[in-house]
């Protein structure tokens, strides 16, 4: 923002620009500030930079000295940009693609004032040049702004509220349909979600199907949207073949266009934790307790072999084009959102058919 900025000072050369912001609280802060305009030709005396105001009347009071607001980009404000309306502050804003870059042309446009939305910095600043030497304007938006905003939607709370209900009941209906017609397959699971089908190697009772991970012939080619798999395929020994023909069957059973979720334990981010020296014997132990499931495993070390380049190759090898490491899943309370001492210690990826 700041070269835009001087440039918007270099063009009206009897304007100054306030700068106002929790993070200006400390000297240093705004001093590093005034160093960039100067850097670009802006001398101090045409900043005004401050930090937060002693309460919300004097915050709000502040906009008093204001005659243009001028939104950030690209992330909008929000809060602010209501605050500066409703105190009868225009606000120019430079409209992104992405949600946190067209919030300010969201709320002016449901204001009335889509005269106010710049499509390119070169219009941002055509803009707030032509409304800074337009004293007529800026009295008409002092003295109605306020009025404005009450008549518009975005203080009608009623009609939001049954708009957002609505928007509710039309993502429910949809998500249903979508339901009634997937297929998600939880494999080695135990916790029951709704959309969701269980396969586990013995019976249980909310277990739908008994299987072995790695012979999904119960269940055609392309029948399958998604699959998830939390560190089963590490519980699979060191049988290389076993692992591979399940990652194969995984790639059969998915539609085209659908996602296997995969986690197995991070052997990066376990070696890295073994060799802490801040971490005592016991503590290691534990770790490793952890990474087999509280189980006495013999082979235990082949979980450091786990790595996102060993496992999204395997991925691959069985067929799927594309891998993408993510963090929590957010679906299931499972070893995939295992912690050591805070610190995430699963490999969690996506692969996509």
């Amino acid at each position: 923002m700041v070269p835009l900025w001087a440039r918007l000072l270099q063009a009206l050369p009897d304007a100054k620009l306030l700068v106002k912001s929790y993070g200006l609280s400390a000297q240093s802060a705004r001093d590093a500030l005034v160093a960039q305009f100067a850097a670009r030709g802006v001398k101090a005396e045409r900043l005004i930079v401050l930090g937060p105001e002693d309460s919300a009347t004097g915050h709000l009071a502040r906009y008093g000295d204001v005659d243009i607001a001028l939104d950030c980009f690209p992330y909008n404000g929000t809060t602010t940009t209501c605050e500066a309306l409703w105190m009868g502050v225009p606000v120019i804003t430079l409209a992104g693609k992405s949600h946190v870059a067209r919030v300010g042309s969201s709320l002016l446009s449901r204001a009335g004032l889509e005269d106010l939305v710049a499509e390119s910095p070169q219009e941002y600043l055509d803009k707030a040049i032509a409304l800074a030497k337009d004293a007529a304007r800026r009295s008409e938006l002092r003295s109605t702004l306020r009025s404005r905003l009450r008549a518009s939607p975005l203080l009608d709370a009623a009609a939001f509220t049954r708009g957002l209900e609505s928007a509710y009941t039309q993502m429910w209906a949809a998500y249903a349909q979508k339901e009634d017609l997937s297929m998600r397959l939880h494999i080695g699971g135990s916790q029951k979600m709704p959309g969701w089908k269980i396969l586990a190697a013995q019976p249980g009772v909310d277990v739908d199907y008994v299987g072995e991970l790695f012979d999904l012939s119960e269940f055609a080619d392309d029948s399958i949207d998604e699959l998830y798999a939390s560190h089963v395929l590490a519980r699979l020994d060191s049988n290389e073949q076993a692992s591979s023909q399940a990652l194969k069957e995984f790639v059969r059973v998915l539609k085209r266009g659908g996602k296997a979720r995969i986690s197995m334990p991070d052997g990066e981010v376990i070696r890295r934790l073994l060799i802490d020296p801040q971490h005592s014997a016991d503590e290691r132990s534990d770790l490793m307790d952890l990474v087999s499931g509280g189980q006495a495993d013999a082979e235990a070390d082949r979980y450091l072999e786990f790595t996102f380049e060993s496992v999204s190759a395997s991925l691959v090898a069985a067929g799927f084009p594309k891998v993408e490491r993510c963090g929590d899943f957010g679906l299931f309370n499972d070893a995939s959102r295992q912690k050591f001492n805070g610190v995430p210690i699963s490999l969690n990826l996506v692969a996509y058919k």
